[in-house]
């Protein structure tokens, strides 16, 4: 999601502004963050509840048409058939749905999932506590 840190922007630090400074080391610990198994794990599971949230929308509109739906022997999972031209308004407003203001039924989804409250608390203890200077404690 960051582009990799490059060890000549590294070795400039010393002649960079304190505000670039802190950019450089906010961005070195968002990195970190990201990389790690935790986030992974997280972003993991609020893609699969947005696409089984997704899925759960457009299929009202699939079920709504009186389409045929046969059953998929492999999975169990109807199949609808439905023109790609009635398709694309259906996406088109759960596009709006998804971009929108309060309330969003997919933000407030993810932001009730445990994993989410649980990374969000861990984050929040990491960085709350002021950093104090090397050789002061």
């Amino acid at each position: 999601m960051l582009p990799e840190e490059e060890e000549e922007k590294l070795d400039q630090a010393s002649s960079l502004s304190q505000d670039d400074q802190v950019l450089q080391k906010l961005l070195s610990e968002t990195r970190d963050m990201i990389e790690s198994v935790d986030f992974q794990t997280v972003l993991s599971k609020c893609l699969e509840a947005s696409f089984t949230r997704l899925c759960d929308e457009v299929g009202v509109f699939f079920s709504a048409e009186g389409n045929a739906v046969a059953a998929d022997g492999d999975m169990g999972v109807p199949k609808v058939t439905l023109p790609m031209a009635k398709v694309i308004p259906v996406m088109n407003g759960q596009i709006h749905q998804i971009c929108s203001d309060s309330p969003n039924k997919y933000v407030q989804e993810l932001l009730l999932m445990e994993c989410v409250k649980d990374f969000a608390a861990n984050v929040y203890e990491a960085f709350s506590q002021a950093q104090e200077p090397p050789g002061l404690a």
